[in-house]
């Protein structure tokens, strides 16, 4: 049997990435939600979070530990959080159809991730 999988990363725009991964979730072909996350964006400080398309903001950035980002994260954990989030989806993808809106940017912005 082919497993479909549907696909939506929310970016947002930081000081050093245009496109940086804020929320990555996935639905099976049940709409059953089989992750979804929120990331510390990668590269650093967030300019825009494009709430009117993305439905993220300050808060939920600042919830996952971005507000702190300067005093309290050191560049090893937000790696270490987003190569954990990145083999979550990894599995969750194996041997899977992947099919979203603009799946291609949403795979770009997971490539781009550390």
């Amino acid at each position: 049997m082919v497993n479909y999988m549907a696909i939506d990363c929310e970016m947002v725009e930081t000081i050093g990435v245009r496109n940086s991964l804020a929320r990555v979730s996935i639905v099976d072909h049940h709409a059953n939600v089989v992750l979804d996350e929120f990331v510390i964006p990668p590269g650093g400080y967030v300019v825009d979070y494009r709430t009117r398309y993305s439905g993220i903001t300050k808060e939920i950035i600042d919830q996952k530990g971005q507000g702190l980002f300067f005093l309290h994260f050191s560049l090893y954990k937000i790696i270490q959080e987003l190569s954990s989030a990145l083999e979550r989806v990894r599995q969750v993808l194996k041997d899977a159809v992947v099919i979203g809106h603009t799946v291609n940017t949403d795979l770009d912005s997971l490539r781009e991730c550390p």
